[in-house]
């Protein structure tokens, strides 16, 4: 795609730096993606989301401003961890190995029915669609402990988890506007 033009996102403006050395040729915009002023409207033909939306307590407003930002015809990509079943969970962790540290956000779960809801209600004509996401290898742990890393289970030789104790299940959710 020589003609493309990418941009990127992050509220981190260290995280920004290390993407725009690694990339030169790419915008990089510091930012949140609760800004719905932070791009304008119908700007891209595709955007991904990639580890982004578990961070949030209520996922609307990030997804009502990706779908703002998507051209008609564009196409979102998101990779999040999911519930099959219908529950959602808001989790606050920890780490106390060397001192307690601040609550943190991060491992929110959400439903595959809360994100299809939230989705039917900004247009019912959006078109989504769930990919399960596996692992084809092993991950081992490393020293921070919410560092995702594999075990192997009943069902998935390379079943992601957590520090939490939280087995992690990830979905790619393709979603078209219209």
């Amino acid at each position: 795609f020589p003609k493309a033009r990418f941009s990127g996102l992050e509220i981190n403006t260290e995280m920004i730096e290390v993407a725009k050395s690694k990339m030169p040729k790419f915008e990089f915009v510091v930012g949140s993606i609760l800004d719905d002023n932070i791009f304008n409207k119908e700007s891209f033909d595709v955007i991904t989301c990639a580890g982004v939306l578990s961070i949030f307590d209520d996922q609307t407003k990030p997804i009502k401003n990706l779908i703002s930002w998507l051209k008609p015809g564009g196409h979102l990509v998101i990779y999040t961890i999911i519930n099959e079943d219908p529950v959602d969970l808001i989790t606050r962790y920890r780490n106390v190995s060397n001192s307690l540290e601040p609550w943190e956000a991060g491992w929110n779960i959400f439903s595959k029915k809360t994100f299809e809801n939230i989705f039917t209600s900004i247009d019912p004509n959006i078109k989504c669609e769930w990919k399960k996401f596996k692992l084809p290898f092993a991950l081992p742990k490393k020293d921070d402990p919410m560092r995702t890393w594999t075990i192997s289970t009943e069902n998935d030789p390379f079943q992601l988890i957590n520090g939490a104790c939280q087995l992690i299940n990830g979905a790619i959710l393709y979603v078209q506007k219209t």
